[in-house]
């Protein structure tokens, strides 16, 4: 049960880290 809800941080975190990736490129393209 500790492992799953590990894992579902992990997989939550990387999302928001993947979303925040697309959004700092969106705005490098804006300013670019």
């Amino acid at each position: 049960m500790q492992g799953d809800r590990a894992l579902d941080f992990v997989l939550a975190n990387q999302g928001m880290i993947d979303k925040t990736l697309l959004f700092d490129i969106e705005l490098i393209k804006i300013q670019g």
